[in-house]
């Protein structure tokens, strides 16, 4: 656990599980890598075996209170969890963008458009899987409903 007197908020409250669904969602919305770098999180550089190295960090903190990095934005509680509510970044990037000192300058539109223009590149970048698994073909509209 990381204190609130190393400058990380947030660290000691109860987390509710995120729902493997929308945990599901995040990874591949993201291909597998960090919203900020873009660093592959799905295997170790060291060991080249694969490990699920990234963090799930809530743009809205999950809960609504001054604990929770974000916590007091606006959006319903029920949406918290979601994945859209969620990016997927390296641990050392989670922690600096939820520390006390990091949070006027990682607001909330901040980080949407960063998880929007990562997520963005991925799909430009993989058309075709997205459209399949969309169900459509050429010509399906980019802003569809997620692949």
């Amino acid at each position: 656990m990381v204190s609130m007197a190393d400058g990380n908020i947030g660290r000691g409250a109860r987390h509710r599980p995120i729902p493997e669904g929308e945990r599901r969602k995040v990874w591949v919305r993201s291909g597998g890598r960090c919203a900020v770098c873009n660093a592959d999180l799905m295997e170790g550089r060291l060991i080249r075996r694969e490990f699920a190295l990234g963090d799930l960090a809530h743009i809205v903190g999950q809960h609504q209170t001054t604990g929770s990095p974000r916590g007091l934005a606006d959006l319903p509680a029920d949406e918290r969890d979601k994945a859209d509510n969620l990016m997927l970044i390296c641990k050392g990037e989670h922690a600096e963008i939820d520390r006390a000192g990091s949070l006027d300058v990682m607001t909330v539109e901040k980080l949407r458009k960063l998880k929007r223009d990562h997520e963005d590149r991925i799909r430009y970048r993989f058309p075709s899987q997205c459209a399949a698994l969309q169900g459509g073909g050429e010509g399906t509209p980019r802003r569809q409903a997620w692949c």
